[in-house]
């Protein structure tokens, strides 16, 4: 997303959510261009190496300063690597050309947002209208209107940014939820309400999405993000104050989990819905069913250990479920968590992370 997302104190959480975040705002980028630059001779046909290397070179120069958050020297390399990129296959040609001019609308919104220099917001849309007129993935789609809507919603044009975040929200209902995406979308259309002056369309639209997600759910509807939907839309009412909805819809979250999990498909990373589940109950106040959720994640987190999966990100959820438990106030469980990640992950890259972070919070504690 455009705006700056903070960590958590633990320098292993920030990490992790950067990764998120550039895999959320470049996902395609990262496909196309890697396949296509370094296999030039095949994808892209071209008579000159010479040039070939200079869009290589100015381009890998535009995606460094990027995440450097160099963001005006950024734009300045992409568009010269634009202007000089070779040519693809046609049909490859569409989505290239989409996520290029994304990422450059990206940079010139960032400039605009760094610098408070609100021209750089209308060279920005100019971009990023480019860019929506050549996609024709859906998922390109809905990233590129994300960004559209909130560079219109910098600008004050509050009716315009709407259109774009409900077009999203539309893309996402009909065609998939996209992750995050339906969340911030959520978010940033209450806000175009609140400057509106319309803040009653907040529950309308709201009762609109829990009706078509629970039509969904009602037709099996083979979703993979459904789940995350759910949760996102939870969270969304749980901000509204209105727990009634909140519980409604994280109890539908809860028994879509139950099919997955008694189907016997131990999911990857379904042990982080479980857990965004319990934190939504404990926001809730529903303690017993904030444990019941985390006793499921346990089993499971082992299950997937065991099939052979040994990457970060599984220690990070063990350390996650010790940090549930303590919310719950339950410290053996919490310490019997702890003691599991330490031993079961002893070669990880994160194991000395956790285990100064384990003993400040204990130190913390005495």
């Amino acid at each position: 997303m455009i705006c700056d997302g903070g960590g958590f104190t633990d320098a292993v959480v920030a990490e992790i959510t950067m990764n998120v975040l550039i895999k959320m705002l470049c996902r395609s980028v990262v496909g196309v261009f890697t396949v296509g630059l370094l296999g030039c001779g095949c994808l892209f046909p071209y008579k000159s190496n010479t040039l070939t290397n200079q869009y290589i070179d100015l381009y890998a120069e535009a995606e460094s300063l990027r995440w450097e958050g160099e963001y005006r020297a950024a734009v300045e390399k992409y568009e010269q690597a634009f202007k000089i990129r070779p040519r693809p296959r046609k049909v490859i040609d569409v989505s290239y050309v989409a996520q290029f001019k994304y990422c450059i609308a990206f940079c010139y919104a960032k400039v605009a947002e760094t610098e408070a220099d609100v021209s750089f917001y209308i060279k920005a849309e100019d971009a990023v209208k480019e860019s929506y007129q050549t996609a024709i993935l859906q998922s390109d789609q809905a990233e590129i209107l994300y960004l559209w809507g909130y560079i219109l919603f910098k600008q004050a044009r509050y009716e315009e940014a709407r259109a774009k975040y409900e077009e999203l929200l539309e893309i996402s209902l009909q065609r998939g939820f996209h992750g995050s995406l339906f969340k911030e979308a959520l978010s940033n259309l209450e806000k175009t309400y609140v400057e509106l002056g319309d803040e009653a369309a907040v529950p309308r639209a709201f009762k609109q999405f829990t009706e078509r997600l629970e039509s969904a759910l009602q037709n099996r509807i083979n979703d993979p993000l459904l789940e995350k939907a759910l949760s996102n839309l939870g969270e969304m009412y749980l901000e509204l104050g209105d727990e009634a909805a909140a519980r409604r819809t994280f109890g539908q979250f809860e028994e879509l989990l139950e099919i997955t999990l008694q189907s016997g498909e131990h999911v990857r990373y379904l042990e982080h819905a479980l857990y965004v589940l319990g934190e939504g109950y404990l926001k809730l106040g529903d303690e017993a069913a904030a444990r019941r959720i985390f006793e499921r994640i346990e089993p499971h987190l082992e299950i997937v250990r065991q099939s052979g999966f040994h990457g970060g990100n599984l220690a990070y959820e063990w350390y996650m479920l010790g940090e549930g438990y303590l919310e719950l106030g339950d410290e053996t469980a919490a310490r019997r968590i702890y003691r599991q990640l330490l031993e079961k992950f002893p070669d990880s890259y994160l194991h000395s992370r956790f285990k100064d972070a384990i003993e400040k919070r204990f130190l913390r504690k005495q």
